[in-house]
């Protein structure tokens, strides 16, 4: 059957089968442009999996009576002479831009850039995946010097990197000054980030010991001023108010800190996770392998809603296309009659009725198709602009665009199955006895 005359039979009742046309598009529409957004988070999850497989977190655990006794340095010595530990580090993440509630009340409900605080010279390590674009990696000369807070080498500050999303977004260059959490850095690097789930990667990188200092410093104020009004008495040749409050709040904070365990090799995570819960059982160690357990259930439960909501919505099509067809057979019994009548078979008649029902199904994919395509490249540019940290929701790939054609086709035909049957049989005797 020529494909002219499938689209001439198809179209015999224009108005309906624009009608069905319209209702398959939708769907498939819909089922692309959630699928976009499915896409994406199946990448994420993906790359947020290989992204955490190689290093292993470990929090301290509060006891019985409620104490927090934090993880000793002799624990994490210990730790670090483990087989296949390339490194242990302390890392801080805080929000980049601080918090400002009275201007964004809902923080957490939008995703936020985030600044990492990490040992300069291990930020390649604790960071994999990270690739430098413009500038360099973070070094020990980055960071606070010996002698002072405010004494640094660099012109605007201690170093920083950033992501190259948000260099984009906000027109950062490397050399130039950036302000992370009100604090002047200086830029040296930009970077580029695995695809995973916003939120989940920094988007800021800088030395911990300054992130520390600036982020400890209105605590340890406080406490000193504490400590004056009551009076606490201190030697002035060992230690001053200052440094006792300093003290104060960094062995309250050392106990929450969490700390990166950086695995050599990330066959190995899982085994060296089991050794250091074999020697720290106060300590709670967060597997690379549990991790990514949790991020693959967070993605898989929106994909499936995301696929449930596209199929409902595709199958509204497919129902116009069972009630299309029908009547169109209903109205053709007499054609179809004569055909048989004239030696043409049940299977051909059948064969007829699915190629235009499946002709339907491809021109409403063909039509959702590009709908989606068109509205994902325009939304992706505007979500970007919306967000801090410069991020879209939207992928859009071969794999799904094959999907949504075929899944499209082949509702059609199997919307055509029934009016088909009833097609094949038609009894051309009774159709002849009527004329």
């Amino acid at each position: 059957m020529a494909l002219p005359v499938v689209i001439r039979e198809a179209f015999r009742a224009r108005a309906r089968a624009v009608l069905t046309i319209a209702g398959i598009t939708i769907g498939i529409y819909t089922l692309f442009v959630l699928g976009s957004i499915a896409e994406h988070f199946r990448a994420s999850v993906d790359a947020a999996k290989d992204y955490v497989s190689g290093s292993v977190r470990l929090v301290t655990k509060t006891d019985a009576s409620g104490q927090n006794p934090g993880i000793p340095p002799e624990l994490l010595e210990r730790i670090r002479e483990l087989e296949g530990v390339a490194a242990v580090t302390s890392e801080l993440t805080l929000l980049f831009d601080g918090f400002d509630l009275q201007s964004d009340p809902l923080t957490f409900l939008m995703p936020k850039a985030l600044v990492d605080g990490v040992d300069p010279e291990l930020a390649p390590l604790v960071h994999r995946g990270f690739e430098v674009v413009d500038g360099r990696w973070l070094e020990r000369a980055d960071g606070l010097p010996d002698d002072g807070l405010d004494r640094v080498r660099l012109p605007h500050g201690p170093g920083a990197m950033v992501s190259k999303k948000i260099a984009r977004k906000r027109g950062y260059r490397v050399g130039e000054p950036v302000t992370i959490r009100r604090e002047s850095y200086t830029l040296v690097g930009i970077y580029t980030t695995p695809e995973v789930p916003m939120g989940l990667l920094p988007d800021g990188i800088v030395p911990i010991e300054r992130l520390r200092q600036r982020f400890e410093a209105p605590s340890a104020d406080a406490a000193r001023a504490f400590l004056e009004e009551a009076g606490v008495q201190v030697d002035p040749a060992t230690m001053t108010m200052a440094t006792l409050a300093q003290r104060l709040i960094r062995d309250q904070r050392d106990r929450y800190l969490l700390w990166v365990v950086v695995i050599d090799e990330p066959d190995r995570a899982t085994a060296t996770a089991a050794r250091i819960e074999a020697i720290a059982p106060g300590v709670a160690v967060i597997s690379p392998e549990r991790l990514a357990e949790e991020i693959e259930r967070a993605g898989q439960m929106f994909i499936v809603i995301t696929f449930v909501i596209s199929i409902i919505a595709s199958i509204v099509g497919g129902l116009l296309i069972v009630n299309t067809m029908a009547m169109s057979v209903l109205e053709r019994r007499r054609e179809i009659g004569i055909r048989i009548a004239c030696g043409a078979s049940s299977g051909q008649i059948a064969r007829e009725v699915l190629i235009e029902a499946g002709t339907l199904g491809a021109i409403g994919a063909a039509l959702g198709l590009l709908g989606g395509l068109a509205t994902v490249a325009a939304l992706n540019p505007w979500v970007a602009s919306q967000l801090e940290t410069g991020d879209t929701i939207f992928r859009p790939t071969l794999r799904l665009g094959l999907i949504v054609v075929v899944y499209g086709v082949g509702l059609g035909a199997a919307a055509g199955l029934y009016p088909a049957w009833r097609a094949a049989r038609t009894d051309p005797v009774e159709t002849l006895r009527a004329l």
